[in-house]
């Protein structure tokens, strides 16, 4: 309730929204609608029901995946990644708290990227990122890019880098 007063928390989190309901891949998670209810002010988001775990929690019980567990789940982060950035979203927050695993049709491990809080514009016809200053510094530390970690530019590179940290911790 506090938050849906401020302007800049409105704008991100309708940054948010708009960022992840633009992605329809089956490895990002589905946003079906967002907004404001106008009597209360408050901020809502109805994204799909998700069963599963996060990637970090089933590294604490399994530190290291085989291989071919890795690379699977990898691939669909990747195909997901890919979809962002051909429209012009960098995440800025690949880590395994953002990735969730589920069983999908006896599938296991199908993963799905959530939390685009962080996402940030950077081409094509959606608005360019305003709510973040040049040199200022977002995301988790121990996933980010060099350039990331610097405030300098970040583009799909960097989320490539934080899934290549991620998979080398899951490795």
């Amino acid at each position: 309730q506090d938050l849906a007063k401020e302007d800049v928390e409105v704008k991100r989190f309708a940054r948010e929204a708009r960022a992840t309901s633009l992605l329809a891949h089956p490895n990002a998670v589905r946003v079906f609608d967002f907004g404001q209810d106008p009597s209360t002010h408050s901020l809502f988001i109805v994204m799909e029901f998700l069963i599963g775990q996060k990637l970090s929690d089933v590294l604490r019980f399994q530190p290291q995946f085989s291989p071919v567990r890795a690379v699977h789940i990898a691939a669909q982060v990747c195909k997901a990644l890919e979809e962002a950035h051909r429209k012009g979203i960098v995440h800025r927050d690949i880590k395994p708290d953002n990735i969730f695993l589920q069983e999908v049709a006896g599938e296991q491990d199908f993963a799905k990227i959530l939390d685009f809080g962080l996402a940030k514009f950077i081409s094509g016809e959606v608005e360019r990122d305003e709510l973040t200053r040049s040199g200022y510094v977002v995301g988790s530390p121990e996933y980010m890019a060099p350039e990331q970690a610097a405030g300098a530019h970040v583009g799909p590179l960097s989320d490539i880098y934080s899934l290549g940290v991620v998979l080398y911790e899951a490795l």
